[in-house]
């Protein structure tokens, strides 16, 4: 899988083990990073530890490669898309990364062009 880094923001495909189940099934995140933070973006995508290795190891089993296009398709269109566009705007927050993936908590659009417009007048 991809990974992207670029002005000190990381955002890369992980295979959850905090949230491991019974059976060694763990969710599958995107995970950013920013300024030694990390927030977690779920993919809705469990796997076991042999179907991650499968998943990095380019296995043409249909059902990972299935979910291998899918989190590449997701990966290019959405969230790579919005992380690299603020980052080259040099406005990068995870509160605006998260209205603009639409999972915010307590901030809205306004808000995050308020802070954005603010943010580039700082500089």
């Amino acid at each position: 899988m991809d990974t992207y880094t670029s002005n000190g923001v990381s955002l890369s495909l992980v295979r959850d083990i905090r949230k491991k189940d019974p059976k060694d099934i763990c969710p599958i995140r995107w995970r950013v990073t920013y300024q030694r933070k990390q927030i977690y973006y779920s993919t809705g995508v469990s796997l076991n530890l042999y179907e991650w290795d499968l998943l990095n190891n380019d296995s043409r089993k249909k059902e990972i490669k299935a979910y291998r296009e899918t989190f590449q398709d997701y990966y290019v269109k959405t969230i790579h898309k919005q992380v690299k566009d603020l980052v080259d705007n040099g406005i990068f927050s995870f509160d605006l990364l998260n209205v603009r993936l639409s999972k915010s908590v307590g901030e809205d659009v306004k808000q995050a062009f308020s802070f954005a417009q603010a943010k580039r007048m700082e500089e």
